[in-house]
């Protein structure tokens, strides 16, 4: 973990250079995580009361929309992280714009449906964007006009407002590199990421241990490997308010062993991307 390996050999101070940086690196991002990494690592110096089996307890901070930090944590150190979390955002090109801008001003649902197969001249890489911005608005025309209820449980809102829209990310992938087989697994889905992972620490019972996710992507054509898991922790007219919290957890928990298995898998970096 990312605690471990800076105790273990790289200054407090000091993240490990990438390979790719370049001139537009921000010295005052870095300045910023260099700050965060130096605290963290004095923070976890000296606490005696984590739990082993905490995430905390391995470098790693559960945070995100709507999640509590953990009680034991420095409030302040959580709370820059969070704050400093950046996310990067990609410009639309311009004949997009012209495609979505005409789907968005339609006035009615018939109007919707034909500007949705309207579409400009484009380059390839125009096109391949066009075609997931087609995928993401027919899914929003799915629960524009559908006649069922949609606070008739999470089925029915996974069905609407989720499944879509990871399919249209998956479809993304799969187009991008065709060697990928990338596809989206809805429904009661088994992670072998986890499964393989208990077996080799000797914790694998029976199927009745597996780990069940709402849906996972996988890239069929590379050993399909698991790269995102979908846990749907709310939907409309939803009271139950302790699923958010454990749905939080468990993915924590999947998604680590999703990236294990991927580092099990592939030693060698260079072979996933030579295939």
């Amino acid at each position: 973990m990312l605690t471990e390996m800076i105790l273990n050999g790289l200054p407090e101070n000091k993240l490990p250079e990438s390979e790719d940086a370049t001139a537009e690196d921000d010295p005052e991002k870095d300045e910023i995580s260099n700050r965060f990494i130096k605290h963290w690592i004095e923070f976890m110096k000296h606490r005696t009361d984590a739990h082993p089996y905490s995430t905390e307890s391995h470098g790693i901070i559960r945070c995100g929309k709507g999640v509590d930090a953990s009680p034991n944590l420095n409030k302040e150190i959580y709370n820059e992280h969070v704050e400093n979390h950046g996310r990067q955002v990609l410009p639309i090109p311009e004949a997009c714009l012209a495609y979505l801008n005409g789907v968005i001003d339609s006035k009615t649902l018939k109007d919707f449906r034909k500007a949705l197969s309207s579409y400009p001249e484009a380059n390839d890489d125009e096109e391949r964007t066009l075609q997931f911005l087609e995928e993401i608005l027919r899914a929003c025309l799915k629960f524009y006009s559908t006649r069922l209820n949609i606070e008739d449980g999470e089925a029915v809102f996974d069905s609407l407002f989720i499944y879509p829209f990871v399919k249209a990310v998956a479809d993304a992938i799969a187009d991008e590199s065709a060697d990928s087989g990338a596809d989206f697994r809805p429904g009661e889905a088994v992670l072998k990421s986890m499964s393989n992972q208990l077996k080799k620490s000797d914790i694998f019972k029976n199927d009745r241990c597996s780990y069940l996710a709402d849906g996972i992507v996988k890239l069929y054509g590379l050993k399909e490997i698991e790269i995102l898991l979908l846990e749907t922790s709310w939907h409309f007219n939803c009271t139950d308010k302790s699923k958010h919290s454990f749905d939080h957890h468990k993915g924590v928990f999947g998604s680590l062993a999703m990236l294990k298995n991927i580092a099990d898998d592939f030693r060698r970096p260079a072979y996933v991307f030579n295939s």
